[in-house]
C-alpha cells in the first residue's frame, strides 16, 4: 500500500472566515454538487477489537487498514478505515482523543477548487456563521502539508453536540504531494489510493443519524443550502443528495450520532450473513446487493 499522511492533524494556513448576517446568497443554480465524503464514529473498546480480528470485513467486505494518527498538539489515537470507490467509513476507539462512544462526524465534499467558498454566502443567509480552515496532515517527509479546506457552520447559541458535520474541498496539491504523478481532488481520486481488488463495498448509500431537536433544524437548512431535497416523515427527516440518502431522527436515550450505515455492494447474489462486533453492532450482508451496518 502506498504511503499515507498521517489523518487528523490540526492546522490552519487560511486566514479564519467568520461571517454573520450577508445581505443576499448566491442563486441556487450556481452551487456546487455537495456528497458525502465520508462518515465517523466512535466505538467502544470491544466492538474495535472485533473489528480489527474479522477476516471477512478485512478480506472480502471492504477495503480495510489501521492507521495510527498524531495531531499537531501531540494527541494520538488508531482509526480503522473501511473504503469504498468514492466514500469511507472512519471508525475509531473511545478516548481522550476522539471522545466517548457515540461521538460522530459526517463529512461532506465538493469536488471543483474554490467550491467550498461558494457556499459560505448562502450558509450565512441560512442563519449560520461560516468558517473555512485549511487543514494539514503529516506528509511522506515527515512535514506537514496542506490537506483541505473545512466548512463549518457555527450558531453561537446552541448547546455542544456529539456530532460534527463539514464540507471539505482537498488541496490542489495535495494528492501530487503523497502521491507523485497522480492529481486531482474528487473523492474517487483519493480514495483510489487505498483501493484493493474484489471487495464487496461499493459506496455509502444511506446513514441513519440521530441529533436533538435545534441541531436537526439546523442541519437540515444546511442540507437545503448545499442542494439536498429534505422531507419530513412524522419526528424524521429525510435528505436526499449526491447519491445518498441521510435519515435524521430525535434523540433517545441511548441514542445519539451516527447509529446505522448502509452501503451498495458491487454485485448481487452474495450469500447473506450477519456478523456481531462487540456487544451491539450488527453488520447485515444481503443477496440483494447492500448492506446494513447498526453501529
Amino acid at each position: 500500500m502506498s504511503s499515507q499522511p498521517r489523518a487528523g492533524a490540526t492546522g490552519a494556513a487560511l486566514p479564519f472566515l467568520l461571517l454573520a448576517a450577508v445581505s443576499s446568497a448566491a442563486p441556487a443554480a450556481g452551487r456546487p454538487e455537495v456528497s458525502l465524503n465520508h462518515l465517523s464514529v466512535v466505538l467502544d473498546a470491544a466492538t474495535v477489537r472485533d473489528l480489527a480480528a474479522n477476516a471477512f470485513l478485512k478480506d472480502s467486505f471492504a477495503t480495510v487498514f489501521q492507521k495510527a494518527n498524531v495531531s499537531n498538539d501531540g494527541k494520538r489515537w488508531t482509526g480503522t478505515y473501511l473504503y469504498g470507490e468514492r466514500t469511507y467509513l472512519e471508525v475509531y476507539e473511545a478516548g481522550p482523543a476522539q471522545g466517548e462512544p457515540g461521538s460522530s462526524g459526517i463529512a461532506l465534499a465538493v469536488e471543483h477548487p474554490g467550491d467550498v467558498t461558494r457556499l459560505v454566502l448562502p450558509l450565512a443567509d441560512a442563519g449560520a456563521e461560516a468558517t473555512i480552515v485549511l487543514r494539514t496532515a503529516q506528509g511522506p517527509t515527515g512535514a506537514q502539508v496542506p490537506w483541505f479546506y473545512q466548512l463549518r457552520a457555527f450558531y453561537r447559541t446552541d448547546p455542544p453536540s456529539n456530532t460534527s458535520r463539514w464540507v471539505m474541498e482537498y488541496q490542489k496539491d495535495f494528492l501530487r504531494t503523497v502521491e507523485p504523478g497522480k492529481d486531482g481532488i474528487s473523492r474517487a481520486q483519493l480514495a483510489a489510493r487505498f483501493q484493493q481488488k474484489d471487495r464487496l463495498v461499493k459506496d455509502i448509500i444511506g446513514a441513519t443519524v440521530a441529533l436533538a431537536d435545534k441541531e436537526m433544524e439546523r442541519f437540515v437548512k444546511e442540507l437545503e443550502v448545499y442542494g439536498w431535497t429534505v422531507r419530513p416523515d412524522g419526528a424524521r427527516r429525510i435528505a436526499s443528495g449526491g447519491g445518498m440518502t441521510l435519515t435524521l431522527i430525535p434523540v433517545a436515550p441511548g441514542v445519539r450520532g451516527l447509529i446505522e450505515v448502509r452501503f451498495q455492494l458491487g454485485k448481487k447474489g452474495v450469500p447473506a450473513q450477519t456478523l456481531h462486533f462487540g456487544p451491539t453492532s450488527v453488520l447485515s450482508v444481503g443477496a440483494d446487493g447492500t448492506a446494513v451496518w447498526t453501529l
